[in-house]
Formats: C-alpha cells, structure tokens, sequence
C-alpha cells in the first residue's frame, strides 16, 4: 500500500494552491510550474505519506532520518501561498516558530529569550503547524459562533476601547480613568486573565502557547456577552499581525451586521461601532527603573503579610528584581507596538505619556477620549444634529459682542439705559441680596417698559446682569384681571396683566 502510495504522488510535482495562477508547465517529476516545484519521485519513508504531502501547501518538509519507523523531521514555516502578495515569486520562508503566545507578557518574553525545539521525538515541544491566513481564522470562529449563539445574537459592544501598555506605565492605575473618561461601567476584559479558560489551559500545559485561534474565539465570545452592550476595554489584544487584522475584520464584520439590521426591530443592537486604540507609555530607562521598585516595594510588603499573618500577598514578578528580564520584556511591549502601529490608518490611535504627573496624565486621558460626535455617532443622526452650532461656536465672541451692545445701548438709547439700571438697582438687588446664600433669586416685575416681544429694555437688563457677573434668564406670565361686569349681558371686561419673571444665579456665600 505504501509503494502504491508513492507511485500515484511520484509525478505530481509540487503541490500548488488553486488560488494561484501560475503558469503550467513541465517540471521533473510534475506537471507544474518551475517556480512551484517541489520532486516528489521520491518514495516517502513514512505511514503518514497523505497528511504530509497535505502539508507542503504550508510547510517545507526536509526529512533526516527514520528511527524506529518514527521520521525525525526540520520544519520551516512559510506562508500559505494565498497569501503571498506576488504570485510570481516563491514564498519567503519564515524561521521555525510555535502558535503564537497570548498568556501573558511573561510568556512572550520566554519566546523572546528561549529556542524553540522542533520534531516529534526531541525534548522540546512539538511545533504548531496553525493556519496564520487571518481571514481562515476570523471566519472559522465567526462561523462557529454564530451556529452556537444565532446570526442576530451576533451583538458586540458599541464601544471597544484597545489597551496596550509599557512595563511599568500604571495600566491597572490609569484604565479607570479611561473608562470613566468614556462613561463606560463594564469591567475591563484582561487578556492574560481571560485565557484561564480549561481548554486555554490544557494547550498551556500541552505546548505552552496559545494560538491566534483559541484567542481569538475566547476574546470574540467575550464581547458578544450583554453586559459589554454599550463599550469594553480590552487589555492585551492585539500582539499579533493577524490579531491586528482581525480586529479589522471584526469592525468590518459589524458595519456589515448594522446594514443587515438597519431596518428591523434589532437595530438598536448593531450600532455604528467605535473602535479606539490607546497605548500608555513610558521609556525604557523608566519603565526598568519602575518595574524593580514594584518588586521591591512588593517584596517588604508580603513579608510584613507573612510576619503579621495581616493582608494580602502582592505579586512577585521574575522580571521585577531582574534588570535584563525588565528589559526583555520591555522588548516584548516594543514588539507588539511595532505590530500595533498599523491599526492607526483606521481608528483613532492615542499615545499617552504616563511619565508625567498623576494630574497631567489625567488630563491628558480626558483629553484624547473626551467624547466626538463624528467619530460615535451614525453617519445619518450626524448629518441631521450638525445643522445646529456647536455652543463654541457661539459662544466664542460672547465677550466682545455684549461690549459692543452695551456701548451702543449708551450711545443710541441713553435714556431707556439709564431707566433699566434704575430699576435693577431698586427691584433687583434687594432681592438678590436676600438670596446671597442661596445663590438663586427670582425676580417678579409688572413694569410697562419690558412690554413688546422684541422690547429691547428686557434685553438691557440681561446684558446688564451678565456684565456684572450673574447669570440671567427670563420668561414672562399673561393673565387677566376682571375691570369690569355688565349685569344686562354679562359680559366681563378684563385687563391684560403681563409679570416678567426674572431667574438670576451667582457665586453662592460660603457660611462654613
């Protein structure tokens, strides 16, 4: 069966990926392009002859030798041919890797430092030979997903605030800041925390190392709980290229979602989604400086937890008393912002210095999130709610507008100016006076000169108050008093009573 096997492969050539259009042509021992041969005329020494001629689509498979009918076998990793950019050249190999790490900073620190072992029958782990065509990836899980939850269950948060942080750059201080800059109340969803699930752990223990699939299904079956519905922050993710693409893919995904539902009674639920991306940072010299005092400081405190039996056991981090180890990981943190750094020619990318102050920080955190109708809401509200100025817009030359007026009301109108300052010195700041503790008083006058819609005394006395500091507002009351009753028909002649009613504020007097 086995010689069987290789006579049917032995002209085959090359296995060639039917999304390529390379030219067909004679090749030893094939029929495909020179480019894309690979002599198969020779008998594989192995039972799994199938699988690994599967295999050559991904990999390159150079075998050594057969030890107890076991081959021993050097992987090199290469990238599927979908997706190598020019059809017309061979496919760079790529260096022997393992899936891709997601457990923690730590992990990726270990793959940073560590070599990877290869072959079934060494030492080492063997290697994973994952699909890294980040469509595969998006799609298999989203298909898996919607089969076990429904296509219109399908609803990720409105809001997905991305967080990558420096060693040391006060993530755990600073995301409440960020969410409360937001308004969001969802807790933070934590990477290195979520990948805790059994099947998480059992590749952990198996390889080491989580793929970009498992993460990625763990993370997407997340979002999609109710309690994300209005925004998420999500801690470690991406630290991948194809992580990076997926949350393309994702966004892109749920702008398909709100067409679908646009016009149904789900809408409410596939909204226009929002996607952020935010990374706190500190230099190298200060991150190391800051990682070794945590461990310092986390080390005198667990030892008083210890002698007193009093409190809670802090953490005590390898890379937080090793001045290399700190500074492999802030390697790791540079790594992943390198690959993050593509995501900035779609969503709105900040960079935020945790070097600072606790105050500036703080103010630089409102600052980049501080809300942007544009950005949050759908193309069609915008549209409609832009027609209205935005209160800068008007307010912006309040000051010198109301100068102007009051100059004018003095130059065109002295006599109607000087009576309305009369009586808001007479009937307005006894009142007020009343109500200094208050810091709210209003003010009823029955007064002929504020008559007429357009009456331009009323408009005096505004400006007047704004002028001297109070904030003012008023609204006038109709009612009609009886002047007089005729017994014969009955009729009753009123009098017309207009009370101007006047809401003043001001700086409340402190008593304590």
């Amino acid at each position: 069966m086995a010689s069987l096997i290789s006579k049917s492969f032995s002209g085959m050539g090359k296995f060639r990926n039917p999304s390529q259009n390379l030219a067909i042509g004679r090749c030893k021992g094939g029929y495909l392009s020179k480019k894309s041969c690979l002599d198969l005329s020779t008998p594989f020494k192995s039972n799994n002859t199938l699988r690994n001629s599967f295999n050559l689509n991904f990999n390159r498979v150079r075998y050594n030798s057969t030890v107890d009918g076991v081959v021993e076998s050097t992987t090199e990793r290469r990238l599927p041919m979908s997706q190598n950019q020019d059809n017309n050249k061979d496919p760079t190999p790529l260096t022997p890797t393992t899936a891709t790490s997601q457990t923690s900073e730590e992990n990726d620190m270990k793959q940073a430092t560590k070599p990877v072992t290869s072959g079934k029958g060494s030492k080492g782990k063997p290697v994973s030979l994952e699909i890294k065509d980040p469509s595969i990836i998006f799609n298999t899980v989203w298909m898996k997903l919607e089969e076990k939850y429904g296509r219109d269950n399908m609803r990720f948060p409105k809001e997905i605030i991305w967080l990558m942080g420096a060693p040391g750059s006060g993530k755990s201080f600073n995301t409440p800041w960020i969410l409360k800059a937001r308004g969001l109340d969802a807790p933070e969803i934590v990477m290195s925390s979520l990948l805790t699930s059994p099947e998480a752990e059992k590749i952990k223990k198996e390889a080491g190392l989580v793929g970009d699939s498992t993460v990625v299904e763990i993370l997407l079956e997340q979002l999609i709980q109710s309690q994300y519905t209005n925004g998420v922050l999500v801690d470690g993710f991406p630290r991948t290229k194809v992580q990076v693409d997926v949350i393309k893919m994702l966004h892109d995904k749920m702008k398909e979602m709100r067409s679908e539902f646009v016009d149904t009674d789900l809408a409410i639920y596939f909204r226009r989604p929002v996607f952020r991306v935010a990374v706190l940072f500190v230099d190298e010299a200060e991150a190391v400086a800051r990682q070794l005092k945590r461990g310092r400081e986390a080390k005198e405190h667990n030892l008083k937890v210890r002698d007193t039996g009093m409190g809670e056991l802090k953490e005590e981090r390898l890379t937080d008393f090793d001045p290399e180890l700190a500074k492999t990981r802030y390697g790791v943190f540079k790594s992943h912002y390198s690959t993050l750094q593509e995501l900035q020619k779609y969503f709105p990318f900040s960079v935020i210095n945790t070097r600072a102050t606790i105050d500036e920080v703080r103010n630089n955190i409102m600052r980049e999130f501080m809300y942007q109708s544009s950005l949050e809401l759908s193309e069609e509200t915008f549209d409609m709610v832009q027609k209205i100025p935005l209160v800068l817009e008007i307010s912006q030359h309040a000051r010198q507008n109301l100068v102007r007026r009051l100059d004018n009301y003095q130059m065109q109108n002295a006599h109607l100016f000087s009576e309305v300052i009369d009586i808001i010195k007479k009937q307005f700041i006894p009142v007020m006076e009343k109500h200094m503790i208050s810091g709210n008083a209003q003010i009823r006058i029955q007064n002929p000169i504020f008559e007429g819609e357009n009456s331009l005394a009323l408009q005096m006395a505004l400006d007047v108050l704004s002028e001297r500091g109070y904030y003012a507002n008023s609204h006038q009351i109709v009612h009609y008093v009886p002047k007089k009753f005729d017994l014969k028909t009955g009729e009753i002649t009123s009098k017309k009573v207009i009370t101007y009613i006047f809401n003043v504020t001001f700086k409340r007097t402190n008593i304590r």
